[in-house]
């Protein structure tokens, strides 16, 4: 039963901040970082999350972050600790667990970084933040576990039309259809647009590429020409790619027809 409401809740925060149309798909989330999984090297000591990387450093202490606090963290007096949001994530807060509350005391006492701040409640300190942070300890502080919330952005692509029909054409003409693309959070220097397909070479589409404005496609007119070499019906598909990261698809068809077919003795 709790399993059931933990997942209800889940996809409530989903609905709450998911939203499509060319803008951003967006939601909120949480992720206990595993502490097993610290890799200590260069005198640091990094905890890698799926949304965020935690870094402990010596920062003006003579105290070194030492190999065995990987899985158990310590964190000394003038250690920096930094967290970092990973791509298409932001983080808006951190619950630290300590290991008494002394050492919670400790860690909401220390320095944050702008944009950062600390309450605590028995050996539990919440972090609030809009986005990364570093904390510069104060005392000694060690960690139980550690769990960010954070909202993440992916890139989208939209375009208005989902399908183009170009209905009947004759044999020779040809016939343009449009559709609107818009675009954000994009990585890619460029947008490119193809047809592919078994009658790929009856469609093409203007422009081949749309190249982003920090990372945004404001709407932005396509068009498809639709020129049949053959009578019959011919489907082929306008594939639409941002990188890896995102990507959309039309699906076009159009039927040639002959063009004595208008003409009665």
């Amino acid at each position: 039963m709790r399993k059931q409401l933990l997942n209800l809740k889940f996809l409530l925060m989903l609905c709450m901040f998911f939203c499509i149309g060319g803008r951003s798909v967006a939601f909120a989330g949480e992720e206990k970082i595993s502490l097993g999984n610290g890799t200590y090297s260069d005198q640091q000591i990094v905890w890698e999350g799926t949304s965020c990387t935690i870094t402990q450093s010596k920062g003006n202490s003579t105290t070194l972050p030492n190999l065995d606090y990987t899985a158990a963290p310590r964190w000394y007096k003038n250690h920096v600790i930094s967290f970092s949001a990973k791509d298409n994530y932001t983080l808006s807060s951190v619950t630290v667990v300590a290991a008494s509350n002394d050492y919670a005391t400790a860690l909401n006492s220390s320095t944050y970084s702008d944009g950062a701040s600390a309450s605590v409640s028995s050996s539990t300190v919440t972090i609030t933040t809009n986005g990364d942070f570093t904390i510069t300890m104060g005392a000694q502080s060690r960690i139980s576990s550690i769990t960010v919330t954070y909202t993440s952005i992916f890139p989208t692509l939209n375009s208005t039309e989902s399908s183009l029909s170009f209905d009947n054409v004759e044999t020779g003409a040809d016939k343009d259809l449009t559709s609107n693309l818009t675009g954000s959070n994009l990585t890619a220097d460029a947008t490119k647009l193809s047809i592919t397909g078994e009658h790929a070479a009856m469609f093409s589409v203007t422009p081949s590429s749309v190249s982003p404005t920090d990372g945004t496609i404001s709407e932005t007119t396509i068009t498809v020409n639709y020129k049949p070499t053959s009578i019959g019906d011919h489907t082929a598909t306008l594939n639409i790619t941002s990188g890896e990261d995102a990507s959309a698809t039309v699906a076009l068809s159009g039927t040639g027809i002959d063009p004595l077919a208008h003409y009665t003795v």
